[in-house]
């Protein structure tokens, strides 16, 4: 598929700015309308100190052009707060998932798997899949229900 392009049928900026609160970041994201077409936002953090014009950076993934008026909804902003917590580098997760830190595609999963059971304010517990179901529901079984 052929990325096709986006044209703008005015050629004069308003200028959108907004102030974002310390501690916080604007995240820009697409319209629903304009995202079912195919249409993504690219980047789109702002942080709380940037004073610019907020600008917008649209890929257009469909198979038609699209053609942007003036005053046309292209974008949202969600203002969310930025994470001061402590990072605790090398830690283990404090749950452990059956994904563990596999990437794409690496939510199948198979009998036989061994696997970690976390249990709020308990030590992980080693298990094994003796059953996997749709949406990654699992049957396990400890080695001490043997």
């Amino acid at each position: 598929m052929l990325m096709q392009q986006i044209q703008l049928l005015h050629n004069k900026w308003e200028g959108i700015g907004i102030q974002i609160p310390q501690k916080h970041f604007g995240l820009i994201c697409a319209r629903s309308g304009l995202a079912i077409n195919g249409i993504q936002v690219l980047g789109g953090v702002i942080d709380a100190d940037y004073q610019g014009e907020i600008k917008v950076i649209l890929l257009n993934s469909s198979d038609a052009d699209l053609l942007i008026q003036a005053k046309d909804c292209i974008a949202q902003i969600i203002i969310m707060p930025v994470y001061h917590g402590p990072i605790n580098k090398g830690n283990l997760p404090t749950v452990l998932t059956i994904r563990g830190d596999k990437s794409f595609g690496a939510t199948g999963i198979q009998s036989g798997a061994n696997i970690c059971i976390q249990h709020p304010n308990k030590q992980p517990e080693l298990a094994e899949v003796i059953a996997a179901g749709k949406d990654n529901v699992v049957l396990v079984i400890r080695p001490d229900q043997h």
